[in-house]
């Protein structure tokens, strides 16, 4: 999807996400979405967006979240190629920070790439798009997603597209070993 900077009448600022039309288009998968919004929003932690509204105008479905002041780990990347040790270990310990409290209340992340990974001006790392497939473990064998970025994907997260098994975290650990290898070596 794509995302704005959008200000309410107090002057607050928020992200605004306009969500794949292809969510927007099935409805069971729409249907989904706003059902499992209902927990998602009260997620905090210091290394998650917060999400504070999903709504649908025009046939196209919105998420409102909290606004991210810095640069993606995706676009350091290409800015500067690898990162100091230090730095990676950094960023590594705040996403898996955040997929602890994701896989205690059983929801998988599913697509742990840079893009998903925002650096704020203020040091901070937040985890990011963690309900774009909000599905818990036993619901996800099920599932079609034509959304994924497959360079990031566990082997396993390849297979239940053919096999249809269930994932557990350790998918997401296989993804942040692949983003920390990247970070390090330089090489997607």
């Amino acid at each position: 999807g794509v995302v704005y900077r959008v200000c309410d009448q107090e002057g607050n600022e928020y992200a605004l996400k306009r969500l794949s039309p292809i969510l927007g288009a099935d409805f069971k998968a729409k249907q989904r979405l706003f059902d499992d919004f209902e927990e998602l929003v009260e997620f905090r932690h210091p290394h998650l967006t917060s999400y504070y509204e999903l709504f649908e105008a025009d046939g196209t479905v919105y998420l409102l979240m909290e606004l991210v002041e810095g640069i993606s780990l995706q676009r350091l990347l290409q800015l500067e190629k690898v990162l100091p040790v230090d730095i990676a270990a950094l960023v590594c310990q705040g996403v898996l920070e955040a997929l602890e409290y994701l896989h205690i209340r059983k929801v998988l992340h599913h697509e742990v790439k840079p893009e998903n990974i925002l650096l704020g001006r203020d040091g901070s790392v937040t985890l990011t798009d963690y309900g774009m497939r909000w599905v818990e473990y036993s619901e996800f064998s099920q599932s079609r997603n034509p959304l994924q970025t497959p360079h990031y994907m566990s082997p396993e997260q390849l297979r239940i597209r053919r096999e249809g098994e269930a994932l557990g975290p350790e998918s997401d650990l296989y993804s942040v070993g692949l983003v920390l290898y990247e970070m390090l070596c330089g090489d997607n």
